[in-house]
C-alpha cells in the first residue's frame, strides 16, 4: 500500500499545472489552413501585402506598414487552390532540405476543369508554391504569418534568409532579426511596382537554447541595504541613462538577448581562405 501511495504522489508531483502549451482545438479530418484550425497558419493572424503596397491584416485590413516584428521562422508549402475563393483544398509542407516538386508537371496531370483563373486572366494550375514567414510581436507575444506566392514576396523572404544565414555564421544559430514591414521598388516588364520588403535596422536577438537561457538579467544584482545607497549613482546620472537599457531589460524578461552585427573585419577574415 505504501508503494501505491508513493507512486500516486509522484504522478501528482510531476503533473503539469495547466494545459497551456498543449491546448489544441483542431478537429480530426478538418485541418483548416487558417487561424481557427490545425493548418500551417493556425494560431497566427495572417498578414498580406496589398495592391496599394500596404502591409495589412487579413481579412480586416488593419494597416501594419512599418510595424516591427521578430522574424522567427519560414516554411515552404505546396498549396492546392480551387476557384471557391476559400482556403486551399489541400496543402503539403516541404521538409527542410527537400526541394519543391515540379508543380508545373503535376498540374498538367490535373483536368483543366479544376484549374482556376490567374491574375492575368489565363488558366492557372491548382498547385502553387508558397512561402510562409512567421513573426512575433515581442510586446504581447502575438503571432503573425505572412504567406506569399508572388515573385516579389519570394524575393523579400530570400533576401531575409540570406542576411540571417550570414549573421548566424558569426553569432550562432539561434539569432533572429527584428524586421520592419516596409516596401521597395521592383522593376518588371510592365514598368515596375512596389513589392514587400523586410528592413533590418541592426536589431538582432538571441532567443532560448543553451547559453542564451542561462544569461543573467542585465539588471544589477540587489545589494544589502547598507551598501545600496553607497553604490547608487547620482540622481542626474540615473536620469540620463540611455533608453536602450530599458529595452534590454524588457527583452530579458522574455529570454532574448540583443546581438551586435558582425564588423567589417570579421566579415573580411571570414571570407579569406587563409
Amino acid at each position: 500500500m505504501d508503494e501505491i501511495k508513493r507512486q500516486a504522489l509522484s504522478s501528482v508531483a510531476h503533473a503539469p499545472l495547466d494545459n497551456f502549451g498543449t491546448f489544441n482545438d483542431s478537429v480530426q479530418g478538418a485541418d483548416d489552413y487558417g487561424h481557427g484550425g490545425g493548418g500551417p497558419l493556425a494560431g497566427a493572424f495572417r498578414l498580406k501585402f496589398s495592391n496599394e503596397a500596404r502591409w495589412e491584416t487579413a481579412p480586416d485590413g488593419d494597416d501594419f506598414t512599418d510595424r516591427e516584428l521578430l522574424a522567427v521562422n519560414v516554411r515552404r508549402l505546396e498549396v492546392y487552390w480551387d476557384d471557391s475563393g476559400g482556403p486551399p483544398k489541400d496543402w503539403r509542407e516541404v521538409p527542410p532540405g527537400e526541394r519543391f516538386r515540379d508543380l508545373d508537371a503535376l498540374n498538367e496531370t490535373i483536368p483543366k476543369s479544376e484549374w482556376r483563373e490567374g491574375f492575368d486572366g489565363k488558366p492557372r494550375g491548382p498547385w502553387e508554391r508558397q512561402f510562409v514567414l512567421e513573426l512575433v510581436d515581442l510586446a504581447d507575444m502575438q503571432r503573425y504569418s505572412f504567406p506569399t506566392s508572388t515573385i516579389g514576396g519570394f524575393r523579400c523572404i530570400r533576401e531575409l534568409d540570406d542576411r540571417i544565414t550570414l549573421m548566424r555564421r558569426f553569432r550562432g544559430e539561434n539569432v533572429y532579426p527584428i524586421v520592419q514591414l516596409t516596401r521597395t521598388h521592383m522593376p518588371t516588364k510592365y514598368g515596375g511596382r512596389e513589392r514587400p520588403h523586410l528592413e533590418i535596422k541592426g536589431d538582432w536577438r538571441r532567443i532560448g537554447g543553451g547559453e542564451a537561457e542561462a544569461l543573467p538579467s542585465p539588471q544589477a544584482p540587489s545589494l544589502p541595504p547598507e551598501q545600496e545607497q553607497a553604490a547608487s549613482p547620482p540622481q542626474q546620472e540615473q536620469a540620463t541613462s540611455p533608453p536602450q537599457a530599458q529595452a534590454v531589460n524588457e527583452a530579458a524578461t522574455i529570454k532574448t538577448q540583443p546581438v551586435s552585427e558582425p564588423t567589417l573585419q570579421e566579415e573580411l577574415n571570414d571570407k579569406n581562405p587563409w
